[in-house]
Parts: C-alpha cells; structure tokens; sequence
C-alpha cells in the first residue's frame, strides 16, 4: 500500500482554484475546499505577501511522490 499525505494549503479567499488547478495538474484526483476566517483585525502587508481575515483551505489527500510535486510548484 502506498504512503498517504494529507495536504492543507490556507490561501487568501479567492486563490483556492489555483490551488486545486496545480493539485490536478501533478496528479491529484480532487480537493475539498473550507471556508475560513482567520483571527486578523485587519489586512497587514508582511513581506508582501496581504494577510486578510477571509481565508480558503485547500484539503487533499494523496500519495507521497504526488504531495511533494504539488508543494514544490505552491512555493513558486
């Protein structure tokens, strides 16, 4: 039996597409998305990157070699 991974990716409201494109493109067979809220009072630029409180994540749960490819190309 092959080693599962369970993949959270938390991203801005919007963006879990992306997400979900790259997990489909390396081999995932599928995602589930949550709606999320994170605990900022409001948006802060840090390195500039935008943290908002509206958040999405992205939940998958695939093998090992797949895993690794599909955070590989997220840190792009």
């Amino acid at each position: 039996m092959k080693e599962l991974k369970a993949l959270y990716v938390i991203v801005n409201a919007g963006f879990s597409a992306e997400i979900v494109d790259i997990a489909r493109a390396n081999g995932a067979t599928g995602a589930t998305i949550l709606n999320a809220r994170g605990s900022v009072a409001k948006p802060k630029t840090i390195l500039g990157i935008t943290i908002d409180s509206e958040k999405e994540i992205v939940l998958t749960i695939t093998e090992k070699d797949i895993a690794v490819k599909i955070m590989e190309e997220v840190k792009e």
